[in-house]
C-alpha cells in the first residue's frame, strides 16, 4: 500500500459537498485526515509483520514436509497479527500451499462466540457500580424534564 491512497481520500474529503451537510467535518479536517494517515501506517505495519511470521511457519511447515497450514495458524496470524486470512490464503497458493479453511472458520466462529458471551455479562443491565453518583446519572432521566434540566445545569456549572 502507497500513499496514494490517502492522497485519494484527502483529495475526496477536500471537495466533498457534504462539508455542507456535515460543517463539523471541515472544523475537524486536519484531525481527519491525521488519523486515516495513522491507521495506513498501522495497516503497512501489519502487512509487514505478517508476512515474516507468514514466512516463519512457512518454513516449520516445510521441514515436517507439510503443505497446509492448519486453521491454528490462520487464526494466530489474523489473531495476534492482524493479518487477514484473505492474504494469508493467498501468499500460501502463491508458494504451493493450502490453509485449513474449515479449521479457520471454526476457530473464528469461536472466537466470535466468547466475544458475544463477554458482551452479554458485561452489558446485561445494572450498572458499572452502584455508587450514588451512578446511580443518580443513570436514573435522573426518569424525571420530569424540569428536573432533568436543572440537573445538568447543577452538574454543569459545578
Amino acid at each position: 500500500m502507497t500513499r496514494p491512497h490517502s492522497l485519494q481520500a484527502r483529495g475526496c474529503i477536500h471537495s466533498c459537498l457534504i462539508y455542507t451537510v456535515y460543517p463539523v467535518l471541515e472544523e475537524r479536517k486536519t484531525t481527519i485526515l491525521n488519523e486515516l494517515t495513522r491507521e495506513e501506517d498501522r495497516f503497512r505495519q501489519t502487512l509487514s509483520r505478517g508476512p515474516r511470521e507468514f514466512q516463519k511457519q512457512e518454513q516449520k511447515l516445510r521441514q515436517r514436509g507439510e503443505t497446509i497450514l492448519s486453521g491454528e495458524i490462520v487464526f494466530r496470524l489474523f489473531d495476534t497479527f492482524g493479518f487477514p486470512p484473505s492474504l494469508t490464503a493467498e501468499l500460501a497458493q502463491e508458494r504451493g500451499l493450502s490453509i485449513d479453511q474449515n479449521g479457520f472458520d471454526m476457530l473464528f466462529k469461536q472466537h466470535q462466540e466468547r466475544l458475544r458471551q463477554a458482551n452479554q455479562k458485561r452489558f446485561a443491565g445494572g450498572l458499572a457500580d452502584y455508587s450514588y453518583r451512578t446511580t443518580q446519572l443513570h436514573t435522573e432521566h426518569i424525571c420530569s424534564n424540569r428536573r432533568y434540566v436543572m440537573y445538568w445545569e447543577r452538574m454543569c456549572t459545578s
